[in-house]
């Protein structure tokens, strides 16, 4: 499987922090920063950050980009680009998004686009997780804390055949086996 990258997590979030206004509910990041993820593994097969995506209490979320924002972890992109502000994200300076690549941009806005107009930037996104939890990929963790989400089964959700998400799985594995051994991948 793919590893993280902080770096293209971070300018996707400064992203939205941007198109906000400057300043984004923590929560409201992490889901609509998911619904990018999840539409870009619907429409291209792969995801934007490469997370591991859970399904959490209040819907499903990209597990490392909750560690971010929740400062469970240190990155120095994160640290030098956003600010966090008690519930909220801030830019702390502006980025280049030099780590996205035009689709990421892309379906980044288009989530922003579609989930504005019943969002408040500052305040708790409850339309947002309300909504993350009717998706079907989503499941009550119950006593849990999390449940995995498998990519595959986004795969299987936006209608691929079973060849397609094989394909889609080796085509993965290869550019994994790539970047392990310092090649370059797209």
């Amino acid at each position: 499987m793919s590893r993280f990258n902080p770096d293209k997590a971070t300018d996707a979030v400064a992203l939205l922090v941007k198109l906000a206004g400057g300043r984004l509910n923590k929560v409201a990041a992490v889901k609509l920063l998911y619904f990018a993820e999840r539409e870009a593994i619907m429409e291209e097969g792969h995801t934007i950050t490469h997370a591991s995506f859970y399904s959490f209490p209040h819907g499903p979320a990209a597990g490392e980009v909750l560690d971010l924002v929740d400062r469970r972890t240190h990155h120095e992109r994160w640290s030098s680009f956003l600010h966090n502000a008690n519930s909220n994200i801030e830019l702390a300076r502006k980025t280049s998004l030099e780590t996205l690549c035009r689709f990421d941009v892309d379906v980044v806005r288009k989530q922003w686009d579609a989930h504005r107009d019943a969002l408040d930037p500052v305040r708790y996104p409850t339309s947002l997780v309300a909504f993350s939890r009717t998706l079907p990929e989503w499941q009550e963790p119950g006593s849990r804390l999390r449940i995995p989400i498998r990519r595959r089964d986004l795969l299987v959700i936006s209608g691929r055949s079973i060849a397609e998400i094989e394909l889609i799985e080796q085509e993965t594995r290869l550019a994994d086996h790539l970047e392990s051994i310092g090649g370059v991948v797209g």
